[in-house]
């Protein structure tokens, strides 16, 4: 009886807590090409490259300009080359999406992972831009995936050639501008105060218990005389 009084309170408890509501969405964005170049002066030639970074659909901004731009700035990049395995990129970024009309006149998406490391003044330089038509009118804030009819990389651009990276310097030599596939992923992020409310409900359970046990009476409790 006692146990089955204790299982209705935890049942109680955690019903008034419920899960935990989400605030807003993490969301992951990650470019993929296959590139040649070299990465801490080792080569790698024809290789899948994968660059990627994660932000909050919260802090995504409009761009504020009439091409449908939006911009997710402070963001930290991650990267890996096949066989050369993974590494961080220095300096911070911003990713920048804009929707413009082709020469044909079909509307297409063109993005750009820009990262900022005192070498190119105001302007950053941009790690992998790629142009994609699933990308018309998207605002960085939902699941997608784009296959790239354009990729381009900035050492091909300008004269600010490679990154710095905890691998060493990574210089692009030359990208398949066929190969790129641009790919959004979210997850809900729960609110504190949602985290706050699950533990309240673990310590009334517990609380719930305590008295239970309190109220058992003397001559049916457990001996511990020896």
């Amino acid at each position: 009886m006692r146990n089955f009084a204790i299982s209705l309170a935890a049942l109680a408890a955690i019903s008034l807590v419920g899960p935990p509501p989400a605030r807003s969405e993490s969301i992951t964005y990650k470019m993929q090409a296959t590139a040649s170049g070299t990465l801490g002066g080792t080569a790698f030639i024809n290789s899948l490259v994968t660059i990627w970074a994660t932000g909050d659909t919260d802090d995504v901004a409009a761009g504020g300009t009439a091409d449908h731009q939006f911009l997710l700035s402070n963001v930290a990049y991650s990267g890996s080359i096949a066989g050369l395995g993974n590494f961080e990129i220095l300096g911070s970024g911003t990713i920048d999406v804009r929707t413009f009309a082709t020469a044909s006149g079909r509307e297409s998406g063109g993005i750009g992972f820009n990262v900022f490391d005192g070498s190119n003044g105001v302007f950053g330089k941009n790690i992998f831009g790629m142009s994609s038509f699933p990308l018309a009118g998207y605002e960085l804030k939902a699941p997608i995936v784009a296959p790239a009819w354009n990729v381009v990389v900035a050492a091909l651009d300008n004269d600010f050639k490679g990154f710095g990276t905890t691998a060493g310097k990574l210089v692009f030599t030359g990208v398949d501008p066929a190969s790129g596939v641009f790919t959004a992923t979210t997850a809900a992020v729960p609110e504190p105060t949602g985290l706050v409310m699950l533990a309240l409900g673990v310590g009334a359970v517990i609380t719930l218990r305590r008295t239970a046990l309190t109220a058992i009476p003397a001559f049916s409790r457990p001996s511990h005389r020896s």
